[in-house]
């Protein structure tokens, strides 16, 4: 697959901000930076990259998902490159369950057939 739409909380509760702080060094990511655009939640987002992936961290304003207010994009870049599911399961499991993140995996976010899979 080409993206993976995570949606998190944290416990205690973070900002946007603080968040991605913490989620980009989790996913590998050493720099990232704030972006503004106003198709976001707050008009604004952060996005960091790596050679393999690029990772947005947002806001969502989902109600039907509102106990994980974060949405975390994450991108394969490149031709061919594919996110797979045991990619996925192990740097949630391994890395952002075990940092407090409360985690849920969206399959088809926002379309017919949406399918949530909580962690």
């Amino acid at each position: 697959m080409k993206h993976v739409n995570l949606l998190m909380a944290s416990v205690p509760e973070e900002t946007m901000a603080t968040l991605a702080a913490k989620i980009f060094p989790l996913l590998g990511v050493a720099s990232y930076e704030e972006r503004f655009g106003s198709h976001y939640v707050e008009e604004r987002y952060f996005l960091g990259e790596t050679d393999q992936v690029e990772v947005k961290v947002m806001l969502s304003d989902d109600q039907d998902h509102s106990d994980r207010p974060f949405w975390v994009r994450i991108s394969a870049r490149g031709n061919g490159m594919d996110l797979g599911d045991e990619l996925i399961e192990k740097l949630v499991r391994e890395r952002l369950l075990p940092s407090g993140l409360r985690v849920a995996r969206i399959d088809k976010f926002g379309q017919v057939g949406e399918r949530r899979s909580d962690y």
